[in-house]
């Protein structure tokens, strides 16, 4: 389980928890296409705060009472490797093949990060 936070980041409480699977439709999701497609349409200079401001976040290594290490409920197993400016996306599908297929990580879930040129990658951690 992991816990789920809506926007803007500031929030540090969870709005519920969800699992890994729940966190993959709503990336595929249409609900949150249109939000991304704004934010990839943005100068880099303006995503961040785009981002901060509207699009919810997970915490993958697992579930929180509040958005701090101390308030650590239950570990998930999983840590994201976070791949910033990776470059356009075949260079980012170019990554993401690479390390799904690299037998030493355990990847369970790979996907370009919001802004378009960088790629997150859940890996199991226990």
């Amino acid at each position: 389980m992991l816990s789920y936070f809506l926007p803007p980041i500031t929030n540090t409480r969870p709005a519920r928890n969800v699992t890994l699977g729940e966190v993959y439709e709503m990336i595929v999701s249409e609900k949150w296409a249109q939000t991304t497609q704004s934010l990839r349409s943005l100068h880099k200079e303006a995503q961040s705060g785009f981002k901060q401001r509207q699009l919810p976040f997970v915490t993958f290594s697992g579930t929180f009472t509040q958005r701090h290490n101390e308030y650590l409920v239950r570990h998930s197993g999983l840590m994201c490797l976070d791949f910033d400016h990776v470059g356009d996306e075949a260079s980012v599908r170019a990554l993401q093949e690479l390390l799904v297929a690299d037998h030493n990580l355990e990847v369970q879930l790979a996907f370009r990060s919001p802004s378009g040129d960088g790629l997150k990658v859940i890996v199991k951690n226990d």
